[in-house]
This record gives C-alpha cells, structure tokens and sequence, in this order.
C-alpha cells in the first residue's frame, strides 16, 4: 500500500464551494513501483508551509505549469503535483492504456486502481485543477502567470474531454484512508461485462478522445434500458472486495454509473436492498449529492453515479 507522510495543504484560507465541494471520493491510477511522483525540490519558505503561495507563487506557478503541460522531458522541472479524478471511467481508461494489448499479461497486475476519502484529510489538500490557476493568478504578477494564460480557455474549449481532475501537492499520508485493486482484478472479476467497448485499444494520445466517445451515449439515449442483472452483481462483486467501511456500495455504483442508466432503476435498488443493509448505507452520510456543480454536465458519468446513489438512499429511507 502506498504510503506519504503529511500533505501541503494548498488553499488554508480558501473560502466559498471551492472549499466544501470536494467530492467525497478521488480516483488515482499508479503502476507499482511509480506510485506518486518523484519528491519536488522547492526553495525554503521561510514561512508556513501551509500556505505556498503567500512565500513562493513563482516556484509553484511553476510547478503547476509543468505539471499542467506534461513537459517531463530533458530540461524541465519534474512536478510532485499527484493528479485524481473524481471519474472512473477516466481513471479505467487511463489504467488500461498503461496495459499493454494482452489484458491478461502479468502488467495488469502491476497496474492499480487507488480510490481515497477525501473527507479524512484537512480541508485544503485538494483542489480542482482550474481553481488552483485563478488562486495562483491572485497573488503573482501578469508576466510571472504569463505561462498558464491559455490554461482555462483550453479547459473550456475542450469540455467533451473534462478529466474532472483534482490536485493535490507534497506528501500524503493515505493509510486507512483508501482502497486498491489491480485492473487484473478488475479484469477477472467481469470489467468488461459492464462496458465491453473499455477495453477497445487506442492510442495513448487519443484515450481521452476514447473517453469522450463512451460519454456519448449519454447524450443520445433519452430513457435507457433497465440494467441487466448481470451488470449489477458484476458491479456488487467488485464492490464487495471493499466490503469493510463505506467503500463497497460507492464503488459499485460508479462502476454501473459508466453507462447511462434508468432512473430509480427497481433491479439495481432490489439487487442493493438484498445485498447491501440500512448500516451500509448509513455509511453515506455526509456524501454531497451536488447535482448542479458548474462542470457535472461535463462529467455524465459523475452525475449518473451521483443520481444511482441518491436514488439508493431514498429507496432505503422511504416509507415501506
């Protein structure tokens, strides 16, 4: 299990929904032994460390430039900047890429799934990529932030490709606050019988073009189907490898949420109700069912995944 000491916490002060509209849950991939990126070297503050914009917003422009552009090559900067999703489907898509064209080749062992509750962190250890470049823009001059002008009209011209990606920067201490399965896992247990064209090959350079294809059908089908059972116990037996805490039902949901789903669907509610008790579900308390967070349109797979679940907690605390 990965493990990082204390984080930066990047935003102490930050104030409004960008401090209480977290999500719940952020997705990583990691290929062992590259777990999190190499440790950045930054100059000495001088000052708190919780707060490295107030000392150093030169050197942390930089590191988000750097981080934001991917230029990882000779002469560059190498970023600590680690990068979530709060999609699976983009983080299953970014982990198969790292597979090579034998999905049962021993490096889809090597490749893992990490989902971590953000609620047990300090406020402030995350924060969306576009917020971070407007709070970097407040504190350092119009030439210093020069590099990272274009970054929000690249983001918004871009929209069918929103990684929904979350930041965090330094060290994290992720033990007892996260889950992880190897794609083998996913793999075996019947991935693809949730969504077959997943493990369709692309090249690494288009898999959010990939993305942004199996998003489509959100936006054709105006009643989908019921699900299939088979859909549903795939997503449970997934689920029920992180049976302890809160993990199993979230996780199950968001694998059922990669594909546009019935409305208060009654097979996945009876299918919950059978496996899943009202303690289980207690677990959800304090999940934010934000369904008109500014880019959830862009994310249909986050919506659906976040309908499938306030659908769940209303057929479990509804008069019977």
């Amino acid at each position: 299990m990965p493990y990082l000491s204390e984080p930066t916490v990047l935003l102490p002060d930050l104030q409004g929904p960008a401090k209480n509209g977290i999500p719940s849950y952020l997705l990583r991939v990691y290929t062992s032994p590259d777990v999190f990126p190499p440790a950045e070297s930054l100059p000495d503050q001088q000052g708190s460390p919780l707060d490295p914009f107030s000392k150093l917003p030169a050197a942390v422009n930089a590191i988000l430039n750097t981080h934001m552009r991917g230029k990882m090559g000779p002469g560059y900067q190498y970023s600590n900047m680690t990068s979530w999703t709060r999609s699976m489907l983009v983080a299953l898509q970014d982990g198969l890429m790292k597979i090579p064209r034998d999905l049962h080749s021993p490096a889809a062992s090597n490749v893992f799934l990490l989902v971590i509750d953000t609620g047990k962190f300090p406020s402030g250890t995350f924060i969306k990529d576009s917020e971070l470049v407007g709070e970097i823009k407040r504190h350092i001059s119009e030439s210093e932030g020069k590099p990272l002008g274009d970054f929000l009209a690249i983001r918004r011209s871009n929209m069918e490709t929103h990684s929904g990606e979350y930041l965090s920067l330094g060290e994290l201490n992720i033990e007892g606050k996260c889950i992880q399965i190897s794609f083998q896992e996913l793999i075996s247990n019947g991935l693809f019988n949730l969504h077959v064209h997943l493990g369709k090959e692309c090249h690494p350079n288009d898999w959010m073009t990939r993305v942004s294809e199996l998003r489509r059908p959100f936006g054709l089908l105006h009643e989908p189907p019921r699900a299939k059972t088979s859909e549903i116990f795939t997503a449970i037996r997934i689920g029920c490898y992180f049976r302890q805490d809160q993990w199993a039902i979230p996780v199950a949901m968001m694998l059922l949420a990669l594909k546009p789903r019935k409305g208060d669907d009654s097979a996945i509610m009876q299918a919950f109700s059978k496996w899943f008790s009202d303690s289980d579900v207690l677990l959800l308390r304090g999940y934010q069912f934000d369904l008109n967070a500014a880019d959830i349109d862009q994310l249909p797979e986050v919506k659906q995944y976040t309908r499938l679940l306030y659908d769940l907690v209303c057929h479990f605390y509804q008069p019977r």
